[in-house]
């Protein structure tokens, strides 16, 4: 896979980014938003809120 189109700030691609249609900050940021979705999926957690900063 290239990563030809990183820029100099070493973001991932929108594309990496971007899970349930919420493109987050930083890869590390939506997979740990990943892990809690399914922690509330599971019934560990109830409501999982999130807050999206432009």
């Amino acid at each position: 896979m290239s990563y030809s189109h990183w820029h100099k700030y070493k973001t991932a691609p929108k594309e990496q980014r971007t899970a349930d249609g919420i493109v987050f900050a930083s890869k590390a940021e939506m997979l740990r938003y990943k892990e809690l979705r399914l922690l509330e999926k599971s019934g560990v957690i109830k409501t999982l809120n999130y807050n999206l900063n432009s």
